[in-house]
């Protein structure tokens, strides 16, 4: 298998699939990482996520993305992702604004789960009066799975190193419903359960590579 690690995000949607998605998830990461631009049409948050990169993520301002979205959606064309990105933007902004919330930078990790390199990225720090969170962004209109958020919680603080600030909270973010999520209780062997998720998705992604897809 590769060495570049997998986002944090695929392994754990991996890791929530029923058994025959957990191929199709596979098949993704596999995707982004032979062919990028390709797979960018299956990204379905992308143009979005750029966006925030390019305003919010990059001044500290939420004006500056405030101010893009409108341009943003009307580029989009298929109506329903309109409503999808005019809906997730507008809950971002109105979210930041009530928290009065102050942007900060949380550098990327690499961790290594049974031999799977996995990099752990957290797209936001927000500081307001509840705290200091490290957000994973959940755009989706349904709500994550708690197989999801124990996935990303416990490799989160897997990758928290010497970058990490001792009062940084790490959590996902519900961007439709406006929630900062609360930490959820990890099982005892749940390490030993990502380790056997780590190997089934190595084996998964040999057998791909040798079927060319």
């Amino acid at each position: 298998m590769k060495t570049r690690p997998i986002p944090m995000s695929a392994f754990a949607r991996f890791y929530e699939a029923s058994p025959l998605n957990k191929v199709t998830r596979v098949r993704n990461a596999l995707l982004m990482a032979v062919d990028p631009e390709g797979y960018k049409v299956r990204d379905y948050y992308l143009d979005l996520r750029n966006t925030l990169s390019e305003t919010h993520w990059r001044t500290g301002d939420i004006l500056s993305f405030e101010e893009a979205l409108d341009a943003l959606v009307e580029e989009q064309e298929d109506s329903r992702k309109k409503g999808h990105y005019l809906a997730a933007g507008r809950a971002y902004i109105d979210f930041w604004k009530k928290q009065d919330a102050r942007y900060f930078c949380v550098p990327s990790s690499e961790v290594e789960i049974a031999g799977l390199p996995v990099e752990v990225t957290t797209e936001v720090g927000m500081r307001c009066r509840e705290g200091s969170f490290a957000l994973k962004l959940w755009f989706n209109a349904g709500k994550p799975t708690r197989q999801f958020r124990q996935a990303v919680q416990f490799m989160t603080c897997m990758g928290r190193d010497g970058s990490w600030r001792e009062e940084w909270q790490p959590a996902v973010w519900d961007v439709r419903r406006q929630a900062v999520l609360p930490p959820i209780p990890i099982p005892k062997e749940f390490g030993l359960a990502l380790e056997g998720q780590s190997a089934a998705f190595q084996r998964i992604w040999g057998r791909l590579e040798e079927e060319g897809m």
